[in-house]
Formats: C-alpha cells, sequence, structure tokens
C-alpha cells in the first residue's frame, strides 16, 4: 500500500494525521502514480471490543473479484524486480491468491506454479489462465504454507503483498520456511516482501491510524463493484516473546455498503528480527533487504534506521539439508 505524506509525497509507510481538513485537501490533488491512497486519516477511537466483526461480505481473500479490484495496481515495476532477481524462468509463488502477480508473469513467458489456501481464488486463477491461454499452464496447490512442498526444486521463489505475516507466529513461519527449503533448489532465491522497520525506529504505527484508498476495478468488467472504498486499520498490537501479534481491520464498502469487515492477525518484526528467523536453522541465508520505494538494498546502518514500511527480503537456499518432518 502506498499513502500520501502530510509533506506530499508518497510513501508504503502509514502516516498519522491529525489536520483533517490538509488530508483532504492532499486528497483531492493529483495521484503521481496509479498505485496509491487516496488519503491518509486517523481515527479517533480504536475499534471496540464489544463491536461485532463477522465480515457481512465474507473474507477479502474468499473474494477474487473484489481483491483483484482493491489490489489491482500496475505491478510492472514488482515484476521487473521479481525476475531480475532471481534470474530465473521457472518460478514458484507462496500465497498466490487469485494470481494478482501470477498471471502477468505467465504472459511474460515465465513458468509460474502457486500454493493458496482459497479453494475460491485457485479457481479463478485458473480459469483466468485459461482465458489468457498462457503458453505454460500453472500447476495449483491447495494448502497451507506451513505443509505444502513442490517438487521438483524451483530456481526461484517469491511471496508478495506481506503473505509472510499471516503466519502469526514465529513456530509457524520456521515451518514454512522448512517447506519453501524443499521447494528451492539449492543456490535459489526466495523473495519474500514485509512491512517491517528498523531496530532503532522510535516512532511506529499505533493503533487506531489508518490509510483509505479506492478500488482499481473497471466498472465495465466488474459492474458489481462500482464504487469500492478500502480502510485498512491497525486496530491492535500486542508484545509477545521477542515479536509484536497485530490485529489488523479491514473494511471495504461498495458505494455506501459496508461488505467487508475482519480482522487479521499478523506477525511483527523488525528487519533484524526478521534476518534472524529467515537464518535461525541454516537453510536460508539473507542475500539483502530491499527497500519497496525504490528498489534499492538497504546497507546496515539504513536497516537499522529504516522507518516502517514495506521491504523485500531476498533469502538463499544453503546446501543444508531439511531435517526430518516427522520423528518416530
Amino acid at each position: 500500500m502506498i499513502i500520501e505524506t502530510p509533506q506530499g509525497t508518497w510513501t508504503p509507510k502509514v502516516t498519522l494525521d491529525h489536520d483533517a481538513a490538509g488530508a483532504q485537501s492532499r486528497a483531492q490533488s493529483a495521484c503521481p502514480h496509479e498505485k496509491v491512497a487516496k488519503m491518509v486519516a486517523h481515527s479517533t477511537e480504536p475499534p471496540s471490543d464489544a463491536e461485532n466483526y463477522e465480515a457481512p461480505g465474507g473474507r477479502l481473500f474468499d473474494n477474487p473479484v473484489l481483491y483483484d479490484n482493491i489490489f489491482g495496481w500496475d505491478a510492472s515495476e514488482e515484476l521487473d524486480f521479481i525476475t531480475s532477481t532471481t534470474n530465473a524462468d521457472r518460478l514458484v509463488e507462496f500465497g498466490c491468491g487469485s494470481g494478482r502477480v501470477l498471471l502477468p508473469l505467465l504472459e511474460r513467458g515465465y513458468e509460474v506454479d502457486g500454493i493458496d489456501s482459497s479453494s475460491d481464488a485457485l479457481i479463478h486463477l485458473s480459469e483466468a489462465a485459461a482465458e489468457r491461454k498462457t503458453k505454460h499452464t500453472p500447476r495449483l496447490i491447495l494448502g497451507d504454507l506451513t505443509e505444502v512442498a513442490l517438487l521438483p526444486t524451483y530456481p526461484g521463489a517469491f511471496s508478495a503483498l506481506n503473505t509472510v505475516r499471516c503466519l502469526p507466529t514465529p513456530e509457524l513461519v520456521a515451518a514454512h520456511l522448512r517447506r519453501a527449503a524443499m521447494s528451492v533448489t539449492t543456490g535459489g532465491k526466495y523473495l519474500i516482501h514485509l512491512d517491517s522497520f528498523g531496530t532503532d525506529l522510535t516512532e511506529r504505527p499505533q493503533p487506531g491510524e489508518y490509510g483509505d484508498w479506492e478500488g482499481f476495478g473497471d466498472p465495465a468488467e466488474n459492474p458489481e463493484y462500482q464504487n469500492i472504498t478500502v480502510r485498512w486499520e491497525l486496530a491492535k498490537r500486542e508484545p509477545r516473546d521477542g515479536y509484536d501479534l497485530e490485529t489488523e481491520r479491514v473494511r471495504v464498502w461498495n458505494g455506501d455498503e459496508l461488505i467487508v469487515d475482519e480482522l487479521l492477525l499478523q506477525l511483527s518484526l523488525s528487519i533484524s528480527g526478521w534476518h534472524d528467523l529467515f537464518t535461525a536453522e541454516g537453510l536460508w541465508t539473507v542475500h539483502s533487504v530491499v527497500d519497496e520505494d525504490e528498489f534499492q538494498p538497504l546497507d546496515a546502518q539504513q536497516q537499522r534506521a529504516a522507518e516502517s514500511g514495506n521491504y523485500w527480503f531476498i533469502l538463499e537456499r544453503t546446501d543444508r539439508a531439511v531435517p526430518p518432518l516427522y520423528s518416530a
């Protein structure tokens, strides 16, 4: 997510803005990039524990047409980064969803397969791939990222849009890393997109802060979603042993009708915390950490001082064997 700052620049960081009039004025200014949120705002109160969070429109990630509308910005820079960094023509995406990244990679001629836990998303993706008549027919696996590995191994892999953060404990991330290590050949790259921050950062987004943006769907193609507005809010942060567990509240309106209202649990670690978790079992090394804004690697000092925002962690598969998944 990219949002406008009080300085008029554009950043993936959620920015607190107490000046509602100023925020509204900036929201009406011309957007310098297609993948931007329309405003930055601040709710006066975090959501009450007594509120009913049952989503009237179902889970967002089980509604592929709505998902494509919300996240359907131009992904060309992201695609260029993935392909140039992995330097492989055969890839696997962990958490492929409805194909926001996988489909355009297929159209570029890459062989890309995917794993996801949503059957609705995979059905949508399969039908879309068939309609586009891409050279490669993707192998799509329904399953949990902590339990599924794909063979034969791939020379490259990626996971976009904070998917790995949706594994809400370090133990679950470690389980996924073992399966990913079974799926990627020695020396292969695994690119993981995460919202993170430097260890020296003192001002992080607080409960109640949110970003609003409009959908990117074409009304002619998606007449059921004519006027989509999304609000992604940090509802709660709970400090745990070595990490934070964040609760994010996602609300989506179709015109004036609230169609999604749900809570998502997400793991939150500093850049150094993610580094330690990724390398703990010796299956992966962290090749570099890249700022999503400029797609440039951060040196050690920049990683310590990094603001809260979106980063790509580039992992490289070592030659260490994956430990047995089960023992007698």
